[in-house]
């Protein structure tokens, strides 16, 4: 990945088990760093911070605090009479509410501009203002639109229902550096790689690419779409112990909704927080099942989990530094995934 130009630092995990036994995964690591990075990297998750919000939203419904139809009213009060009031739990988690696909929260007219456009904030703003947006507008019930929106909502709703801050609870998941980007400490730092340069912000390495994200973040409320930081291999636990819960396994989740999050839903691969593997060139590669489930990040992230195979890859990089219009990853994805599979479990 860095040999070819696609991102200045890489990290990979590879974790196999197997088949027919009780014996756990086997991982294998690797990364490449640029001189200015010190490992093991702490890489910006971007949307795979979304199958670990939506984790944290099925222990809550296993707890009994929140249900599959729990409307967005019902834990937000304040959003009674929004356009998204009545959306439900279940229909936010597989992007099936309805709200637009991507707003910048952060300015007056959020719909004015479409992704991913880059833009400063045109006035202060508190959580509750940007929140407020984003359950402004719905436009289609029920029809599948991928939507940031959608898990910013329910980043405050696991919040308002925890009592205490989204990264609490995606740290207790096994991703110890959740909160390392508000770090002022340089040594953390230094093991970030930068992710884009922007003439509003500046390097950006530290805080959240997303704008959305860094900006909620900056007035105190708790993004469910992006915002989590991790190495690969604490990635690749998160994942391994998932693949567990499905097999009836571990404490992450019973296996009855580990399984209900990776159903397949009809009018699209989205699940409950994750992805299937679709269409004729999948970027997990041609190795990888049909019942692969996992997940992509802007910043050039990915996890992928064969249930069957019992195989499981994490791809972490900085793609979008020093630009977020470098896309070389696209085609660099199933390549490397491809390759993975030529590794002994």
């Amino acid at each position: 990945m860095v040999a070819a130009g696609v991102a200045t630092s890489a990290a990979i995990a590879w974790a196999r088990a197997p088949r027919g036994t009780a014996a756990g995964f086997t991982v294998a690591l690797g990364e490449v760093l640029s001189p200015e990075v010190t490992g093991p990297a702490v890489f910006d998750l971007a949307s795979l911070t979304k199958p670990v919000t939506a984790t944290v939203v099925m222990q809550l419904v296993a707890a009994g605090l929140l249900s599959l139809g729990t409307r967005v009213a019902d834990a937000l009060p304040e959003l009674s009479g929004s356009s998204a009031a009545d959306a439900s739990i279940e229909e936010l988690l597989a992007h099936r509410a309805g709200l637009p696909a991507w707003g910048a929260l952060y300015r007056r007219d959020p719909w004015a501009v479409r992704a991913p456009a880059s833009l400063p904030p045109d006035g202060p703003w508190s959580g509750q203002g940007m929140v407020r947006n984003a359950a402004s507008r719905r436009d289609a019930p029920g029809w599948e639109v991928y939507s940031d929106i959608g898990y910013v909502l329910l980043g405050e709703i696991a919040a308002r229902t925890l009592g205490a801050p989204l990264a609490d609870a995606w740290a207790r998941l096994g991703l110890a550096d959740a909160r390392a980007r508000r770090a002022a400490d340089p040594a953390s730092l230094e093991r970030m790689p930068p992710t884009e340069r922007l003439d509003w912000r500046g390097v950006v390495r530290g805080e959240v690419h997303d704008e959305n994200a860094a900006m909620l973040e900056r007035a105190g409320g708790s993004p469910g779409h992006a915002g989590a930081f991790g190495t690969a291999l604490e990635v690749c636990a998160f994942a391994a112990r998932f693949a567990q819960a499905l097999e009836g396994e571990g404490d992450l989740l019973p296996a009855t909704l580990a399984r209900a999050m990776i159903a397949p839903r009809p009018a699209g691969a989205h699940t409950l927080g994750w992805d299937l593997r679709s269409g004729d060139a999948p970027s997990s590669g041609a190795r990888f099942g049909i019942r692969t489930f996992g997940h992509l990040g802007f910043t050039g992230t990915s996890v992928w989990i064969d249930p069957d195979a019992r195989a499981i890859a994490v791809l972490l990089t900085n793609r979008t530094w020093p630009s977020r219009d470098h896309v070389a990853i696209r085609a660099a994805r199933p390549r490397v995934h491809d390759a993975l599979w030529a590794i002994e479990p």
